[in-house]
């Protein structure tokens, strides 16, 4: 099966324009193709203006994405478009330029699904990014499938523009009216989208979790153990990480070493450790673990378990005052 994925963009670090995007989404979508493309055909299209992956050995194609490809796929009911669309869209000059040239290059999209011909077209992400695609998908009525990874409009802490959140909220009214197929990835987002958005029962979101091959990855038989707790594991694994995070300067209150060798120590006395690795936000909800970690704290404490929680915080420090008001210092980090 031929599967073409839409994205924004895509971390991958042997290619240098998809250095910049070090984020957990372009993580994601890069793990995702590769995963996917151990069985099907999968071919990416993303923003990011680049040569492709021609002649890697990757398991999924990058398509290229030139401003020559551009250029010569240009259609005038285009030019006219982008042009309405720089007058009439509300927002900073740079942005309405940004939003028409997303307009410009739907005779490139369309010249690419039509040589290609994939069986599934499969879109990631709904903000305004993302909107062309679906319009030209819409154009030739083309089926497709979106993948919404978190939601936008419901959430304070996530800094996004107002068009972007007006975005979700009317694609995903569309999605239910139309029957788009939409797929999240909890039961959580998609019973807020229900309660919030629509306020009625959507059939056509389906929730689809994140989640690794258990047979591939965490399989033990006589003749490989994988030591998944093993001390020198957790060194390396939280060195990388500080490394890494440190000079985005996003945890530099925070003595890395201080804390690996701390982490080592509990190991040793017999704790096991749960980390959660993400930006701290009403969406990602870690505030629910640490209540769960604080209604069973008796639990929590017999079996030895410590919380590390590590990602930039970006919640005005509800979780951390949460942490401190039920004194959880020693068991959440």
């Amino acid at each position: 099966m031929k599967v073409l994925m839409i994205v924004p963009y895509i971390y991958k670090p042997d290619i240098k324009e998809f250095t910049k995007n070090n984020t957990g989404l372009g993580i994601m979508i890069r793990k995702t193709a590769e995963s996917i493309g151990e069985k099907e055909d999968i071919i990416l299209l993303s923003r990011v203006i680049t040569k492709g992956n021609s002649g890697s050995k990757d398991n999924y194609s990058i398509l290229k994405h030139t401003w020559k490809n551009i250029f010569f796929s240009i259609r005038f009911k285009d030019v006219c478009g982008a042009i309405k669309k720089f007058i009439v869209f509300k927002a900073s000059v740079k942005e309405k330029a940004r939003q028409a040239f997303f307009v410009l290059e739907k005779g490139f999209v369309t010249k690419t699904i039509k040589t290609i011909n994939p069986d599934v077209i499969h879109i990631h992400s709904i903000g305004t990014i993302m909107q062309s695609y679906r319009d030209v998908c819409d154009e030739m009525n083309v089926k497709y499938l979106s993948t919404l990874h978190g939601l936008i409009g419901l959430d304070e802490t996530v800094k996004a523009p107002t068009y972007d959140k007006q975005t979700e909220v009317d694609f995903l009214k569309k999605s239910v009216d139309e029957g788009l197929l939409v797929s999240v990835i909890s039961s959580g987002i998609k019973k807020r989208i229900e309660e919030k958005y629509l306020q009625k029962t959507a059939d056509n979101i389906h929730v689809v979790l994140n989640g690794i091959d258990v047979e591939k990855h965490l399989h033990i038989n006589d003749n490989e153990q994988k030591e998944i707790t093993n001390d020198q594991d957790i060194v390396v694994k939280f060195e990388n990480y500080y490394n890494e995070k440190i000079q985005e300067d996003q945890l530099s209150n925070l003595d890395s070493d201080a804390l690996v060798e701390y982490l080592v120590a509990k190991k040793k006395e017999g704790f096991r450790i749960a980390v959660l690795v993400g930006n701290i936000t009403e969406n990602k909800n870690q505030i629910f673990w640490c209540r769960v970690v604080n209604e069973n704290i008796k639990a929590i404490e017999e079996n030895k378990i410590i919380t590390v929680i590590l990602g930039r915080e970006a919640d005005d420090g509800v979780l951390r005052k949460y942490v401190v008001d039920n004194n959880l210092q020693h068991n959440i980090i």
